[in-house]
């Protein structure tokens, strides 16, 4: 099983969120903990050097992977713009 290092902008997202969106992540989240390759689960982001698992349409929850430690790194989370920093 995977642990989560969060990011403090990660934090401040998350608390922006309703709380139906809350949920998804909180369901996206035990999903890539418990997942044995979280990087199957979203999609590479060249220019983040991150990757992307979608939420809805429109939100995503942008991560990295330390195998060596086994820890995923939660980095942002959010709308397009939030999440990439552009519209």
């Amino acid at each position: 099983m995977w642990q989560f290092e969060y990011t403090p902008k990660f934090i401040r997202q998350y608390k922006k969120l309703s709380g139906i969106l809350q949920s998804q992540v909180k369901l996206a989240l035990i999903q890539l903990a418990n997942s044995d390759n979280p990087l199957k689960l979203g999609t590479y982001k060249k220019h983040l050097k991150a990757f992307a698992y979608d939420l809805d349409k429109s939100n995503r929850i942008l991560y990295n992977v330390r195998f060596q430690d086994n820890i995923i790194e939660l980095i942002r989370v959010g709308d397009h713009k939030e999440t990439y920093g552009a519209d």
